[in-house]
């Protein structure tokens, strides 16, 4: 597996937090490569991963008491999602 470099990824908070937290971060993430519409967090499920998004935008979703779902914000490469 690749060692992530901090000067290297694309994501916001990765590449300001200290050199310090970066490391104690990095040998625990991995570049993946997800499908559209793949489901980040599940409505009351503990998530098991943070993602720190480099590239495309994650829609926060929310669904009303009838199962009508309406994108009510975005995450992108500025944060994370997750745990």
């Amino acid at each position: 597996m690749t060692t992530l470099e901090q000067s290297k990824t694309y994501n916001t908070l990765l590449r300001t937090v200290s050199p310090q937290s970066f490391a104690r971060l990095v040998d625990e993430m991995e570049r993946v490569d997800l499908p559209v519409k793949y489901v980040l967090v599940e409505d009351g499920v503990a998530p098991e991963y943070i993602y720190f998004i480099e590239s495309g935008l994650g829609s926060v979703v929310a669904t009303s008491s009838d199962g009508e779902a309406i994108e009510v914000g975005h995450v992108g490469r500025e944060g994370a999602s997750g745990r």
